[in-house]
């Protein structure tokens, strides 16, 4: 239609399953047309994807932040790591899961929103701003082809965005704020934050030192048994196998926040959860001293995965460390039921009243 409308038409009220439409001088009630499907910014009808690369054909990520060292990503046998590892520090355990995500994001890059026209580079602040490169290898043998991409990310806008440019494309956007915090990493932001390194499978007594209480826990076949505990326990109490289970997986699986700044105040010691394995080694996640920071309350605490020091939260601490109340099994549908009086179903339905009385 060489840029000419080629229909007119106005969306009014909703009607039964649609809307009003005129068209010229006639109305007409449409089904399945509303008014909100055209009311729209115009960014809405905008292409956000910036980039739609596969993290499969990726093979190296160039990252400069600023205020940090650049550092360059690099995929061997599938996994990514760090190409030169001397910028890391002594003992530096790398999260390749975490690089991943930082290269899956950029690989699949989404806008938030994409400007009418450049606001210029005092504003954007993209000149001197991250970059961020990858290269893609596709196809094989001599169809196979290398390809760079580059982005680059300036100045935060209120809600925490920031503007970003795809190298060799117009449009200036702005990435939403989950978008940059994926991507704004140092080298050191790939910590690997795993407390413990042992196989569960292999456990074979587990000792609880929380803070109301102490318990040992002994395996014995299949089942868990109680050696010690600080507190005088219910006659004949069992602790649940699944719940055991639960917990030592827990506890294998157990991550850390964050690295804490100051080590030498942690306060390690008074709580604690051990695993004893069947070589008799024993792995112990040991908690401190509580931090109170950004409107939160953290736990030092140290694992046997490396000699460092990290915060995690109250939750996880009181999660591994909680007495034998934590590990009884749960009560049951049935259970609850054998002590409901019948006479309470006297209103109910013939028929629900017997299932139910089938139950007690």
């Amino acid at each position: 239609a060489q840029g000419k409308p080629v229909a007119e038409l106005v969306v009014g009220k909703a009607a039964r399953g649609g809307s009003y439409v005129r068209v010229g001088e006639q109305v007409f009630t449409v089904p399945q047309v509303y008014a909100s499907t055209y009311s729209r910014e115009v960014s809405a009808w905008l292409d956000k994807k910036l980039l739609e690369d596969k993290i499969d054909e990726a093979t190296r990520v160039e990252v400069k932040v600023v205020g940090s060292a650049p550092y360059a990503l690099v995929k061997k046998d599938n996994a990514w790591q760090i190409e030169d590892a001397s910028v890391l520090p002594k003992g530096f355990r790398f999260d390749a899961n975490a690089a991943r995500t930082l290269v899956s994001t950029l690989v699949a890059l989404r806008a938030k929103d994409v400007l009418a026209e450049d606001p210029g580079d005092a504003v954007t602040g993209l000149t001197s701003g991250d970059v961020y490169a990858y290269t893609l290898e596709q196809g094989e043998g001599e169809d196979k082809s290398t390809t760079r991409r580059e982005l680059r990310v300036g100045k935060s806008l209120e809600d925490k965005s920031a503007y970003a440019q795809v190298t060799g494309k117009p449009d200036v956007v702005t990435l939403p704020e989950y978008t940059v915090k994926n991507l704004r990493k140092a080298s050191t932001d790939f910590r690997d934050l795993r407390l413990m390194d042992f196989d569960q499978n292999k456990v074979v007594k587990l000792a609880i030192a929380g803070e109301a209480e102490k318990l040992v826990l002994v395996k014995d076949g299949t089942a868990w048994k109680v050696q010690s505990a600080s507190v005088k326990l219910p006659e004949g109490f069992v602790p649940d196998p699944g719940m055991v289970t639960r917990r030592v997986s827990a506890l294998a699986n157990a991550r850390a926040a964050k690295i804490a700044d100051k080590a030498a105040v942690a306060g390690l010691g008074a709580v604690s959860i051990a695993a004893t394995l069947e070589d008799k080694r024993t792995v112990t996640l040991v908690f401190g001293k509580t931090l109170k920071e950004d409107n939160q309350e953290w736990i030092y605490a140290r694992g046997n995965a490396d000699s460092a020091v990290y915060l995690v939260s109250k939750w996880t601490r009181d999660n591994l460390t909680g007495g034998h109340k934590t590990l009884q099994k749960p009560p049951s549908e049935a259970d609850g039921l054998a002590n409901l009086d019948p006479k309470a179903l006297s209103g109910l339905p013939p028929e629900v009243r017997e299932g139910l009385l089938k139950q007690i």
